[in-house]
């Protein structure tokens, strides 16, 4: 039979998302067209009842037309033509399925946060927790941030303070136009020259590394001397915040 002359045309067929009878009835067709439903079924060695539901499969994928008449015949599109509809046609799957994912994903972080934000008000305990790496810290700096009504007080050496100005000065400047007062200490004000804008410098010599935001939250960072380790431990406790703030300003 034909179709045996063309074993790996049929299995690199099924490697592009073909099943078996697709590919052997379009590899079929590529070497003699146009073809009945029944020669197509001699041909490629697939069964009579289902030659039809296989032709208008391959029809729908771009891979062949149809020539109406008694009896209807079919005929391949050029292979290069049947690749590239078959891949346009992946293609927009493709994308059909990220978009639904990206919806998904969008209305379960929107309900994480609601219950998330929900817990916080209804717990009137204060709690702590861990940040296991580096990109989880950045991401509760910028929470913190932009959830900041009152205050922000950035504690670290200028060093690290001008590598958070890089990274979060959008935060800390929408903080400061929502009416937020910004405070670094820090050891070298010379340094944040141009954080001056929007901030506070105080210089003081010190040897810690942690953010306080309002009356409520303390997020300490690791010292700066583990460069290859960032975790944080972001403390809500209304009475320690204060009272650490307090100490800060004697």
């Amino acid at each position: 039979m034909e179709i045996d002359m063309n074993h790996d045309l049929v299995e690199e067929l099924q490697r592009i998302g073909l099943n078996e009878y697709e590919s052997k009835a379009f590899a079929a067709l590529l070497n003699e067209d146009p073809l009945t439903a029944g020669q197509i079924s001699k041909k490629a060695d697939i069964p009579r009842p289902r030659a039809y539901d296989i032709l208008e499969s391959l029809e729908k994928k771009g891979l062949c037309s149809i020539q109406p008449g008694r009896p209807t015949k079919y005929k391949s599109k050029s292979l290069k033509e049947a690749i590239n509809n078959l891949k346009t046609k992946k293609e927009k799957q493709y994308r059909k399925e990220i978009k639904k994912i990206e919806g998904v994903k969008q209305k379960l972080e929107n309900k994480i946060q609601k219950k998330e934000k929900t817990k916080e008000k209804e717990d009137p305990h204060d709690f702590l927790w861990y940040l296991g790496d580096k990109d989880k810290v950045n991401s509760k700096v910028k929470e913190l941030l932009k959830d900041s009504e009152k205050e922000v007080v950035l504690v670290t050496d200028s060093e690290d303070a001008l590598e958070h100005l890089e990274e979060y000065e959008k935060e800390l400047q929408e903080a400061k136009d929502r009416g937020a007062s910004i405070k670094i200490i820090t050891d070298n004000a010379n340094r944040l020259e141009r954080a001056m804008e929007f901030a506070e410098i105080q210089e003081k010599e010190h040897k810690h590394r942690f953010m306080a935001v309002d009356d409520h939250s303390i997020l300490f960072l690791t010292p700066k001397e583990e460069k290859d380790v960032e975790v944080g431990a972001w403390v809500k406790s209304p009475f320690f915040t204060q009272g650490l703030k307090h100490k800060l300003d004697e």
